[in-house]
């Protein structure tokens, strides 16, 4: 690592992964330069005072360590690797950790909503999902669950490409509830985060993480989000470096709808269906729309392709699923709520469950 690469993964460690639109000071003065020196150079106080520990430890050869023992790479601003359009966004981070395939190139969009969304809208950012992977978009969320799963899920079904930010270290097992997503994003896409290694997902750093996101995508679509969501942050941060934010309209007496409407009145474009999205991306044109069409061979997400497997081989209730595949009930019967929803799975008299023909 040269000495300039080795100045900006120093100052973002020294803020603790946190993105900054402070500008660092001269790789000399990071690099060797007083407590005085870096508070002259901008820095605030308690950053240059962090950074001179940094300096005086071991912390960038062990996180480095830890991080090639881990397959994860830390990709610095400067670096060819560092996606061009964050390079250049105001919030930008000075370091990025990756886990997995590596990050899509644009087009991105980013699909974000309610962790307490309700079942159609859910069904909804699926649908989107996998709509925009078949157009050739990238889809870019977090790992919450509600909308922000099942979008990821979504694009997977399709073979589309995710990323999927964080707002903890990527060693850490957050959030359980997705951890098995998570995995199946990692083999395609990539997981990220600007956290080092060991990070825990303190509340605070969730707008951060939503700075990223935002700076990731052309555009920023809102599914469901309630006027406290957190959602809501990533449609500022979008607006705020200049991005276009897209909401999906809910009923006027819904709470969970209550930010997304919000949004529309003070001027996001309505998404009534994926077509929406994908020509605010791509622009207008002769573009067929297959999102609703009936698969027949249906391609899944990976972490729900055991039970398609099992259905296709006979097992065909929820106690049966549950033995054959290991999935407790409780997460089986959110997943197969989920393929029933956007139309893979159809249940039966008797909770018998059938692919959709």
């Amino acid at each position: 690592m040269d000495t300039d690469h080795l100045a900006l993964l120093m100052v973002h460690l020294a803020r603790h992964g946190s993105p900054s639109r402070v500008p660092p000071p001269a790789t000399d003065v990071v690099l060797s330069g007083s407590l005085q020196q870096l508070t002259d150079a901008g820095m605030p106080a308690d950053e240059a005072e962090q950074l001179v520990r940094v300096r005086a430890s071991r912390r960038v050869r062990t996180e480095l360590e830890t991080c090639a023992a881990a397959g994860i790479r830390v990709v610095l601003a400067r670096d060819d690797a560092f996606p061009p359009d964050l390079r250049d966004h105001p919030d930008r981070p000075l370091a990025l950790w990756i886990q997995g395939a590596g990050i899509a190139p644009a087009p991105r969009v980013g699909i974000v909503g309610s962790r307490e969304a309700s079942a159609p809208m859910i069904a909804f950012a699926r649908r989107l999902g996998r709509a925009c992977a078949r157009a050739g978009l990238a889809v870019v969320s977090g790992m919450a669950r509600g909308i922000d799963a099942a979008a990821l899920a979504g694009a997977l079904s399709a073979r589309g490409r995710c990323i999927a930010v964080v707002g903890c270290g990527l060693d850490v097992e957050y959030p359980k509830a997705t951890w098995e997503l998570r995995q199946d994003v990692v083999k395609t896409g990539a997981v990220v985060t600007t956290y080092p290694i060991g990070t825990p997902p303190e509340k605070f750093r969730f707008p951060e993480r939503n700075r990223v996101i935002a700076g990731l995508s052309e555009v920023v679509v809102v599914v469901q989000a309630s006027e406290r969501s957190g959602a809501l942050s990533t449609a500022r941060a979008a607006l705020d470096a200049g991005g276009t934010v897209l909401a999906v309209p809910g009923a006027l007496d819904d709470p969970l709808a209550r930010g997304t409407n919000l949004l529309l009145r003070d001027g996001a474009g309505p998404v009534l269906e994926p077509r929406d999205v994908i020509e605010a991306v791509l622009g207008v044109g002769d573009r067929t729309f297959d999102d609703d069409e009936p698969v027949i061979a249906p391609v899944v997400a990976p972490c729900d392709q055991p039970i398609v497997d099992a259905i296709v081989a006979g097992v065909d209730t929820l106690d049966a699923l549950a033995d054959v595949t290991g999935i407790p009930i409780a997460s089986l019967t959110e997943r197969i709520v989920l393929l029933e929803l956007d139309g893979t799975l159809i249940r039966q008299p008797g909770a018998v469950f059938r692919l959709r023909k």
